[in-house]
């Protein structure tokens, strides 16, 4: 369910997404990996699912070949990342078929980041 101000992505297999990042530049969000295992949730509590890797970075202009900033990671299905301006929410992490005919995404919620 996405929430006010969010707006949904989905990225396929190694893919990615460019957003533009509030007028301050351009944040680029890459789907490289896809693994099944154990990780904590928000609540402390160890779940078994889904751990995609991310690769988030933030350029002034996509031609960059350098990025100002970066974050690289795993992430689960109800996590909150904060990077570029950016609140990234994982919805969903869904793999569909079978070992070298596997396709998988990941689906994302974004919206401006709020300060305190």
């Amino acid at each position: 369910m996405l929430m006010e101000n969010e707006q949904l992505y989905t990225i396929q297999e190694h893919g990615a997404l460019h957003l533009d990042n509030i007028g301050q530049g351009y944040v680029g969000i890459g789907f490289g990996s896809l693994d099944w295992g154990k990780y904590t949730d928000e609540n402390g509590i160890t779940r078994r699912g889904y751990i995609a890797g991310l690769d988030m970075w933030a350029a002034e202009d996509l031609s960059s070949d350098e990025p100002s900033s970066q974050w690289v990671g795993d992430v689960h299905v109800g996590q909150e990342i904060f990077f570029g301006g950016y609140k990234i929410r994982v919805l969903a992490i869904q793999n569909q078929g079978r070992l070298f005919r596997a396709s998988y995404w990941i689906s994302l919620a974004t919206s401006p980041e709020e300060t305190p």
